[in-house]
């Protein structure tokens, strides 16, 4: 039940409120410290009443965040929701070359992760495909596999060949240090599928 926009008299026996609303609204009271002893007002705050019922007992439960509080949290979902879109932005799109094919699907949990994949061409001869995996959940995995992604994507890490996947490793372990990442690490499998020959070399 959500009670929005009401002022409850608490002294009046008005039928319309329910005994145990009253209850709760009056120690609201107390604990909030509404100016007068005997009006509780909802002007700036959100009730939510709950009632589950579970091993034969009922317990009440009286939720209570404010419209300022409920409404970060509604833009701290907007964001996540941003990030998840950014990060589905930059998996790559189904190969549908004549004689390279791909395909994939992307089943999101509820929560942002650390899980990504690619594949880009790093020549006319030679395909890379990744896929990594962030340790832990969350915005702080996010952001460094975004990082991570874009390493190798964009082949920025300095003094490596992205031919060679035992090298692109090695970079990657030096670009990224757990200690300079909040002891965060990432695993990652890296390959190289070259066309002439037909063959896959990965680490």
């Amino acid at each position: 039940t959500k009670f929005t926009g009401r002022t409850f008299d608490l002294d009046d026996t008005d039928d319309d409120i329910h005994p145990v609303t009253a209850l709760l609204m009056r120690r609201l009271q107390h604990r909030v410290g509404f100016p007068d002893a005997g009006i509780c007002t909802e002007k700036d705050l959100e009730f939510s009443l709950v009632l589950p019922s579970f091993l034969g007992l009922n317990t009440l439960k009286l939720e209570i965040r404010s419209r300022k509080a409920v409404s970060r949290e509604n833009d701290l979902a907007a964001d996540l929701q941003k990030a998840r879109s950014y990060i589905e932005a930059l998996l790559p799109k189904p190969l549908a070359n004549a004689g390279e094919k791909s395909s994939w699907r992307l089943e999101p949990c509820a929560q942002l992760g650390g899980d990504a994949f690619g594949y880009h061409w790093i020549d006319c001869e030679h395909l890379a495909v990744y896929l990594l995996d962030v340790c832990g959940h969350g915005v702080n995995a996010a952001l460094l596999s975004v990082s991570a992604l874009n390493s190798i994507r964009s082949e920025t890490l300095p003094q490596t060949d992205f031919h060679d996947p035992s090298g692109v490793l090695t970079a990657l372990n030096r670009a990224y240090p757990m200690e300079r990442h909040n002891d965060m690490f990432f695993t990652i499998w890296y390959a190289v599928y070259q066309i002439s020959t037909r063959t896959l070399r990965w680490a």
